[in-house]
């Protein structure tokens, strides 16, 4: 890729836990070149690290699509030495988690969102690369963005500056976003998720000039801004939306700042994409090697 020897410093904060010891490490930063692997721990369990995923992002309970199968989709032969972490789940991110030697790929999007059969051509060059490579893999995803911590609509949220907030955007049974009130004007707004997601936004504006009642789903929520109005917001942040929603927000008179669909570091730190998005999967070793993943744009 043109932009793969282009220097950038990455800093974020890594929480670990083990059995039932939690570490807080700040990782140090690295120059996104092709490979970036922090040491972090020697070993441990698969079944370990998805009981504490499961735990963690409450698989189980969090109702989702049923292409999305949270939960482990690929065991390996049972242990973890490396992490690699990207958005989605593919042949191109499979390779890449596979020549850096990860052996668990955890995803927001899974294996299985298309049909999963017949295993031929790509599919089943997929299937070879994840089984020579002994590489498991786990997928959250609507788990991942209701978290009221971890997700992408809380992280964006505080990103922005955003306090006190409330639960938004009912899906499959529960809220998987946040709402809250405030008193912004649209360019701040504008300027504001500039900054935390390092792309320009999209700004559809449909209402007033001053943001007052603010909801947040990142992602692909910009089709039911009709449930986001009748939720009583007047500024809806989403990631993308199809082209007939302009002229819907409009006539809603609501504001819709629209992410550029995940061309840009992800908020997490840990987490971005697919090599076919341009986005930087970032690697974890927990061997001691100084190798690793990072894919520049």
């Amino acid at each position: 890729m043109e932009r793969e020897k282009e220097a950038a410093v990455l800093h974020f904060r890594f929480t670990f836990q083990v059995l039932r010891f939690t570490f807080h490490l700040p990782l140090p930063s690295c120059t996104r070149t092709r490979f970036c692997f922090h040491p972090l721990v020697r070993k441990v369990s698969l079944s370990s690290l998805v009981q504490y995923c499961d735990r963690l992002l409450r698989t189980t309970e969090v109702k989702d699509y049923d292409g999305a199968a949270n939960g482990l989709q690929v065991e390996n032969r049972g242990a973890v030495t490396r992490i690699a972490a990207t958005v989605d789940a593919s042949l191109a991110t499979v390779k890449l988690a596979v020549e850096t030697k990860a052996d668990l790929l955890i995803v927001h999007h899974g294996l299985f969102w298309g049909p999963a059969h017949p295993w031929t051509g790509k599919r089943r060059e997929l299937l070879h690369c994840l089984l020579e490579g002994d590489l498991a893999v786990y997928s959250s995803h609507l788990p991942l963005d209701a978290h009221p911590k971890l997700g992408n609509n809380a992280q964006l949220c505080a990103a922005l500056g955003l306090k006190k907030l409330r639960p938004f955007f009912a899906d499959h049974g529960q809220n998987i976003g946040f709402q809250a009130r405030a008193k912004i004007s649209l360019l701040d707004l504008a300027n504001r998720l500039q900054r935390a997601t390092g792309a320009r936004p999209l700004v559809i504006p449909g209402g007033p000039g001053l943001c007052q009642r603010i909801g947040v789903v990142t992602g692909g929520a910009g089709g039911e801004l009709k449930k986001a109005a009748a939720e009583g917001v007047d500024t809806f942040v989403t990631g993308e939306g199809p082209h007939w929603t302009y002229a819907l927000a409009e006539e809603l008179g609501l504001k819709r700042p629209l992410r550029r669909p995940l061309r840009h570091r992800d908020l997490r730190g840990q987490n971005a994409g697919s090599a076919s998005r341009c986005e930087i999967p970032i690697g974890l070793d927990l061997r001691g090697s100084s190798h690793g993943l990072v894919v520049s744009h």
